[in-house]
């Protein structure tokens, strides 16, 4: 037995109506009586419940900045259909109690049932750490043409496992983000995580000039079996 004291009575048949609907399961027939002392008694069911009660699930953004994050309202309880709103109002609600598009962020879901009763809950759909460069160590070429120049690249955030691929159309290496035998030249390193996100880095790899000879002056020998003669060479 539900007891309720009311003192306005005035108020009562509204204030009743939408406590029942909103507290009972459907369908639900019930009888009431007032006592002369003002006193409401109700009889409730054992299975008598609030309207609705929700789970929530989140899918993080792919990419830090990005707006693909996602989520996921399952109600039970209170009476359908059921009605779903989200604030900050952005994304897309693809079907019900299902919201796309959204960016990283705390968000405030509105579940409203087919008799105007409501629960307010918060969901947070997170992002992964913004992906960046932690270290680039050049080996510049030894003697022009040589070929033996190298990178060692190192990275942080995205999802991992992080690879790293020397553009263009080289595949990624066996030990994460060494490059070896390369040559003089601009040099273009991409690191992907396992959502595909990518950052790419431009690295200058330098190579001496070709060592030749620019002008040769010869002074000859003066007299046979002399030591007079004169090389000098100009690099």
């Amino acid at each position: 037995i539900l007891s309720l004291s009311f003192l306005d009575f005035t108020l009562l048949p509204w204030h009743l109506e939408h406590f029942l609907v909103c507290i009972l399961p459907s369908p639900w027939q019930y009888s009431h009586s007032i006592w002369p002392n003002g006193v409401f008694f109700l009889p409730l069911p054992p299975q008598a419940k609030h309207s609705s009660e929700s789970s929530l699930s989140s899918v993080p953004v792919s990419c830090f900045g990005g707006a693909d994050g996602s989520a996921t309202i399952d109600v039970t309880g209170g009476t359908g259909p059921y009605t779903y709103g989200i604030n900050p109002n952005i994304g897309v609600q693809a079907t019900a109690g299902n919201f796309t598009g959204l960016p990283q962020g705390t968000y405030v879901v509105t579940i409203t049932d087919a008799n105007s009763c409501s629960i307010t809950t918060s969901i947070t759909v997170n992002q992964p750490a913004v992906l960046s460069y932690t270290s680039v160590a050049v080996t510049n070429i030894s003697c022009n043409g040589a070929g033996d120049g190298q990178i060692v690249a190192a990275g942080t955030g995205g999802t991992a496992p992080l690879g790293y691929t020397l553009l263009p159309a080289i595949a990624p290496t066996t030990l994460p983000g060494t490059f070896a035998n390369l040559n003089g030249g601009s040099q273009t390193v991409r690191i992907t995580d396992a959502n595909g996100c990518a950052l790419d880095s431009t690295i200058l790899i330098n190579e001496p000039a070709v060592l030749s000879i620019d002008t040769a002056s010869v002074t000859q020998v003066l007299c046979f079996g002399d030591s007079t003669g004169i090389i000098v060479i100009n690099p």
